[in-house]
């Protein structure tokens, strides 16, 4: 990660507060207690940093706005707690201490950063994950991350992880990490499809399979087939039609042994769709009992806990209606607002985000793209990528310079 010192100390700061975001890769002895109270710090020191360097940020940061509309957009359903379940707003807390990890937006402004810069440092970390990925599938008696936890032992399960494909799936919160990186590289692949470009997309494509989740292997998939049609590069349109046509030759020609399982799995699989969709119509149900859940939501309830062990109903697992149930109609329209914002924009951004963009909007119905910790961390990074192509790229307005009224007969230029 090369770099001027300051520089290199934001990337550092970065890579820890995406590893902090993930529960250092759900960590099988992470303390929630302990590293809930130390997250007080790690964002407190976020919001001061941020603060201290305010002078040096530039002026004209487009979707700055937007950043700080992320950054408050759950606020309200603090604030509106104690009228729509009687509870107190201090109750939402745990959730409310992680919002200012969308400060890292105008962190990076404040330090000049460019997306390569940034883009580093997921690299960096996109590579740890995946060897901590091929580490545990090859030794999974040796596992720490991502393994069950005691609450899964309640619940009928056995094992260290669900195994899927006769590998275990050891559910490390990170793949928007690893989607990113993904895509970065296949962009570059496009442009320039060097050895060390083919082996990096190759070890993140790996690394996707390597989650074992299905929604996040056809996103990812759907998003590189059609990838050349959201780029103007006539080259690039062509290779990625080649590159593309190889990959789903791969993908078909080896299909028993990457997928066969899996495939079994999802016929197997439909009680689970059902457990979603009775768990949509319950959570819908609860959102729309007043107008302020329906607006502001009705955040963390203390019956929450009781309606995912006892009915396996996670709002986490509904996507934008589980955001919805939380936070309400404001935080979903905030997304819808981006979506928009970007497709208006779409001719500076690259191509990389875009299908990132498109992947994340695809699975948003089960998978919502930001919901805490280390994706808000993501999510900003991708606006303020965006933000730096629009103000590098876009046409700035040409200021003409107003003419004075003309001198009057009698008077010289230089009185004017």
């Amino acid at each position: 990660m090369a770099g001027r010192p300051h520089t290199r100390i934001v990337q550092v700061f970065l890579g820890f507060l995406l590893l902090w975001g993930t529960r250092f890769l759900s960590y099988a002895d992470w303390n929630y207690d302990v590293m809930g109270r130390l997250s007080y710090g790690v964002y407190g020191l976020l919001v001061v940093w941020t603060a201290c360097m305010a002078r040096r940020m530039p002026a004209g940061k487009p979707l700055a706005w937007l950043a700080v509309a992320l950054l408050l957009g759950m606020l309200p359903c603090a604030v509106c707690k104690p009228f729509v379940s009687g509870e107190s707003p201090l109750s939402e807390r745990a959730a409310l201490v992680e919002a200012p990890a969308f400060l890292v937006f105008f962190l990076f402004y404040a330090y000049r950063m460019r997306p390569r810069q940034i883009m580093d440092v997921f690299t960096v970390l996109g590579l740890f994950i995946l060897a901590v990925q091929v580490v545990q599938v090859l030794f999974p008696d040796s596992a720490v991350f991502g393994t069950y936890t005691d609450a899964d032992y309640t619940k009928n399960v056995t094992g260290l992880a669900e195994v899927r494909n006769g590998l275990y799936r050891f559910r490390l919160e990170s793949y928007m990490i690893t989607l990113l990186c993904l895509f970065y590289y296949w962009n570059r692949l496009l442009v320039r499809p060097d050895g060390k470009t083919i082996l990096l997309f190759a070890a993140f494509a790996i690394s996707v399979y390597l989650y074992l989740t299905r929604q996040l292997m056809g996103v990812a998939f759907a998003a590189i087939m059609v990838s050349g049609f959201f780029t103007r590069n006539r080259r690039a349109r062509l290779v990625s039609y080649v590159l593309a046509a190889a990959f789903l030759f791969l993908l078909l020609r080896y299909f028993d042994v990457l997928f066969s399982d899996m495939a079994a799995d999802t016929q197997k699989d439909m009680s689970e769709n059902n457990i979603r969709l009775s768990a949509l119509a319950f959570y819908w149900l609860r959102i729309v009992e007043s107008p302020l859940s329906l607006l502001f939501g009705n955040g963390h309830v203390a019956e929450l806990d009781v309606w995912q062990e006892s009915f396996r109903f996670y709002p986490s697992d509904i996507g934008i209606v589980g955001e919805w149930y939380f936070y309400g109609a404001c935080w979903v329209l905030l997304y819808l607002l981006t979506l928009v914002l970007l497709g208006r924009y779409r001719r500076y951004i690259p191509l990389y985000i875009k299908l990132f963009v498109l992947a994340t909007g695809l699975s948003a119905v089960m998978i919502f793209p930001y919901r805490g910790g280390y994706e808000f961390v993501v999510w900003a990074t991708m606006l303020y990528i965006v933000s730096y192509s629009i103000r590098r790229k876009a046409p700035r307005p040409v200021r003409r310079r107003v003419p004075g009224p003309l001198p009057q007969e009698g008077e010289t230029l230089q009185s004017a």
